[in-house]
């Protein structure tokens, strides 16, 4: 394995693949800038992808593209961070080139290895799901990089933040996923979806407290689960009673790691592939484009309704 780009996400790569000794090596790392590190240095982003059997690929967004097919031409296997590419065409130019070169892309929504995604995909059967909401709300920013305009942070808000959920509603419900509609600004945005198992509700923002969470109703329960502390509960609507359901503890990176190694030993894995990851991009552009578009915003009834909050005052 060979790591390309080593900011904060190539060095917390590096740390999971380095816990894993008896499934690869890590020959090490190229980044642009000067950085020190205890891995190996390769000279060039050519030498990095000679030595490696895998690539994964942490660089900005904007240089997925590039590094990522040379890797592809080049008969690599390759894991590219979320979001696969800065646009869905640049997503599909990856995605049509690993089929081409028939080798590997996965994409690190690692969102699918949080414990509790892990445990509601072994708890709820995809046909039992009515409808689910996510919630994804990053720490404010203080101020606005200088000369960043309002549609540079929309497009952040949806392809570096929503996207995470994007993937997930299709996960979690086994379905595609569609934009029916989106709403918001560029620093808080609601997109909803319909899916093969009913609507799906997002609230991404950039505004307030810090906050992830994910709510699935299904035809006998409610399930509330928390991301950032890893804790999920069920409501059964029969009898209202609440159970907390255990979770697995191993660390999302780390889990995703092992997945990438056991897809490519042709074992079952929950690993993102390129497709998965181009999707998502699409959606996020979709929801990007409806967000520009003069909207009248819908009543707080609609938008419930739609979401699964009708009836819940809980909600």
């Amino acid at each position: 394995m060979a790591l390309i780009g080593y900011g904060a996400m190539g060095q917390r790569h590096a740390r999971a693949l380095l816990a894993l000794p008896e499934r690869a090596t890590v020959t090490g790392f190229y980044d642009v800038r000067d950085i020190d590190s205890a891995l190996p240095l390769h000279s060039a982003e050519a030498e990095a992808i000679a030595h490696a059997d895998v690539v994964f690929v942490a660089t900005p967004i904007a240089a997925h593209v590039s590094t990522v097919l040379r890797a592809l031409r080049a008969g690599r296997d390759v894991f590219v961070e979320k979001p696969i590419g800065a646009t869905a065409d640049e997503a599909s130019a990856m995605v049509d080139a690993a089929e081409r070169s028939g080798r590997r892309l996965f994409v690190g929504h690692s969102e699918r290895f949080n414990p509790v995604v892990r445990a509601l995909h072994r708890e709820v059967r995809p046909e039992s799901i009515l409808r689910t909401t996510f919630c994804r709300m990053a720490a404010a920013r203080p101020s606005a990089p200088s000369g960043e305009s309002r549609r540079a942070r929309a497009r952040d808000l949806l392809l570096n933040l929503a996207v995470h959920d994007l993937d997930l509603a299709a996960y979690v419900t086994g379905s595609r996923a569609m934009v029916h509609a989106a709403f918001g600004r560029e620093d808080a945005a609601d997109v909803l979806l319909a899916t093969g198992r009913g609507p799906a509700h997002i609230r991404v923002g950039r505004e307030g407290e810090r906050e992830r969470w994910v709510l699935v109703t299904t035809d006998r329960a409610t399930y509330r689960g928390d991301l950032l502390h890893f804790r999920l509960t069920v409501r059964d609507t029969a009898t209202t009673r609440e159970r907390e359901v255990p979770l697995e503890t191993e660390e999302p990176l780390l889990a995703q790691a092992r997945a990438v190694f056991d897809a490519l030993d042709g074992k079952p894995s929950e690993i993102a592939e390129g497709l998965d990851g181009a999707r998502a991009v699409r959606l996020a552009e979709k929801s990007l484009a409806l967000l520009r578009k003069p909207q009248p915003l819908p009543q707080p009834a609609e938008v419930a309704e739609y979401a699964g909050y009708a009836g819940d005052p809980a909600e």
